[in-house]
Order: C-alpha cells, then structure tokens, then sequence
C-alpha cells in the first residue's frame, strides 16, 4: 500500500498529469460504450490496488450525469469489491488465513459476520474513512457469505458513491475535478460523525461475538479436561 500511494504521489507530480487526466475525462463523457468499458476497466483497476476510486467516481459522474452515472458507478463498484472478496477468499485466505484464524479476536469478528450478515456488512460500507477496497479483501478472510457482501456492500455504499457521483455531474469542466477539493468541509464533519456511529455500532456486535467466542472457548477447556 505504501509503495502504490508514494508511486501515486510521485506519478501525480510529473508535468502534464493533470492534463492527461483532464483529457481523459473529456474523452469518457464524447467516447459512449467504448468509454463506458475503458472506465470500467480503469475503476477495476484503482480498487485492486487499492487506490482510491473517489476521483474516478466523480469523474463517473460528470461524463455521464446522475441518472447514468450512479447506476453504472454502482455495478462497477459492486463488480470490483466482489472480485477482491473472491481473491480474498480463494487466493490470499489460504496463504495467511491460518495465522489471522487463531486469534480469539478474529473469531468473535468472524462471528459476528456470519451471524449478522448484511447488517454488518453495511456498517462497515457506510463509513466513509474505512478502506473500501481493503474491507473488500479481508472479508474474504472470514465466513460471511457471498450475497450478504453483495447486498450489504450495495446498501452501505448508497451515501458515499451517490456524493461523489453528484458533485461530478454539477461542475462544468473536468478540470475542477483534479483542481478543486471535492469534499467540502460540511461533508468532512458529516462523514466523521457517520464513522463514529458505525465505530460504535460495530464495536456492540463484535463485544458480544467475542463474549460468546470466549464463553465456546472456556466451555471447550473445560470439556477436554474433564474427558
């Protein structure tokens, strides 16, 4: 992560960055289905890696407007965390997943997934601070199902997604996009106060899934010592 976000850093500091970007934006909102693809591809990409996908969202948003851009931006996002959900589980779980498994702490938030599903799921998309794009990898480390990630990742990102899509379809030059700050303070102090609500409410969830995985735990010592 590191290593992306200083490559990143360094990349948006070359002469003639902004400008590409710029060009490409324009390109997206004349292009139609091939740009509808490209920007696909592109949104796949950034979440992959896990780059930041907020100004390609509202870039979404100013080639396509609300009404095309929010749908789309949506399956897009929908399609890139269900990929990173599936390499989470079938490539990287079974390399590392064994050390993360015998901590009691993961087994309460495993718990907690399985028994909570989407509700958990959509806590953890409606903060707007917490890693999309690495909450989308580890997932696939615990037993949560498929359709939870799905619904619960769709439900959890109506806010976010719908913000920056929305304030991409309102400017009149793509150039504001990569020039001007798009989260305004008012949003800033909404999206924390959001992060502090989730913060709380998972931390219920998880303090009672890891009550009752120590509870399993003390019940299973006391079984194998008694036999």
């Amino acid at each position: 992560m590191l290593v992306v976000i200083v490559t990143g850093a360094i990349l948006w500091r070359f002469p003639g960055t902004v400008e590409l970007v710029v060009s490409a934006l324009e390109w997206l909102r004349h292009a139609g289905w091939p740009g509808m693809f490209v920007y696909l591809v592109v949104h796949l990409a950034c979440s992959l890696l896990l780059i930041p996908a907020s100004l390609i969202e509202s870039g979404g948003g100013y080639a396509y407007g609300l009404l095309i851009g929010y749908p789309l931006t949506t399956l897009i996002s929908l399609i890139d965390s269900t990929l990173a959900f599936l390499i989470g589980r079938y490539i990287l779980s079974p390399l590392v997943g064994p050390q993360v498994r015998r901590q009691i702490w993961f087994e309460a938030l495993d718990s907690t997934l399985v028994t909570q599903g989407t509700r958990a799921v959509v806590l953890l998309r409606l903060s707007p601070v917490a890693p999309f794009n690495v909450i989308s990898y580890g997932l696939g480390f615990t037993r949560v199902r498929l359709r939870d990630v799905i619904l619960g990742t769709w439900l959890g990102s109506i806010p976010t997604l719908f913000f920056f899509v929305y304030v991409g379809s309102t400017l009149a030059h793509a150039s504001e996009i990569v020039e001007s700050p798009l989260t305004p303070l008012w949003a800033r102090v909404v999206g924390g106060v959001l992060t502090l609500l989730v913060t709380v409410g998972i931390t219920r969830m998880a303090q009672r899934a890891f009550k009752q995985a120590m509870e399993r735990s003390q019940q299973a010592v006391e079984k194998q010592a008694a036999s």
